[in-house]
């Protein structure tokens, strides 16, 4: 086959699933808020949908940020082959992310980077980042979290699905 086909290979997808979808969405918005509100944060002024994570050695001698968006993944790495310190603070946010962004900025236009797709069964709840739960009316800041809905399950014997049966609403174990 020549470069100038039209004609794609099929590839077979027969890698088994080792996480569920749910749980990828989880990582993947996880990600997406060390670019909005982490280590990540200098890259908000794109205004793309990105996630993303950066990384640095004990010692400083290597740092890195891989970065995505909903079609492309790039790592970028800073380092030597024989450790040596970068210095005392380069970090991936310091030395890899401004080589990331670059890159990033002239290969991905804000259309090409669209919104990552939602998994089934995730509920998207506001949360008070300060206390971890769901946020209250006079929360001053908050952020969206990505959660499983959990299924229902309706055991007859369970103390806990069965504690409305026989007019008995005050237990609760």
């Amino acid at each position: 086959m020549s470069a100038l086909s039209v004609d794609f290979p099929e590839i077979e997808d027969d890698f088994p699933q080792i996480f569920s979808a749910e749980t990828a969405y989880q990582m993947t918005s996880i990600l997406e808020g060390a670019v909005q509100n982490g280590t990540g944060r200098k890259l908000k002024d794109l205004n793309l949908d990105l996630g993303g994570k950066t990384g640095t050695t004990n010692g400083n001698t290597d740092a890195w940020f891989i970065g995505f968006t909903s079609k492309l993944i790039i790592g970028v790495y800073v380092g030597a082959d024989s450790p040596k310190p970068l210095g005392k603070y380069e970090t991936g946010a310091k030395t890899a992310l401004p080589i990331f962004k670059s890159f990033i900025k002239n290969a991905i236009k804000k259309e090409e980077a669209r919104p990552f797709k939602v998994a089934n069964n995730i509920l998207m709840m506001v949360i008070d980042p300060i206390t971890g739960k769901k946020a209250e009316t006079q929360s001053k800041k908050t952020i969206i979290e990505a959660y499983k809905k959990l299924p229902i399950k309706y055991d007859s014997n369970s103390n806990i699905n069965n504690r409305l049966k026989n007019n008995n609403i005050l237990k609760f174990y």
